[in-house]
């Protein structure tokens, strides 16, 4: 530890605020980043949450069978 203290105070202080200048503002860019994920994730995604919140609002889909060839047969063929 007195290695440590040794060598900081051999360096100017002019320098060592330059350090911590740029420590600081990797720090904020990285805390604004992780900011902007956040909101891009969860707040500002874009979607109406009204139009699909509930349940209840949402249309079903419903799947129909497959049509079998003897149907689609009787189908062209045309009234009888």
């Amino acid at each position: 530890m007195e290695a440590v203290k040794e060598l900081l105070a051999s360096v100017p202080q002019g320098v060592q605020a330059a350090f911590a200048a740029v420590g600081l503002l990797y720090v904020a860019a990285r805390l604004l980043a992780s900011l902007g994920f956040f909101l891009d994730v969860f707040v500002l995604g874009g979607t109406n949450v009204s139009a699909t919140g509930s349940p209840r609002k949402r249309r079903r889909l419903t799947v129909r069978p497959p049509r079998s060839s003897a149907s689609m047969a009787a189908k062209a063929a045309g009234p009888s």
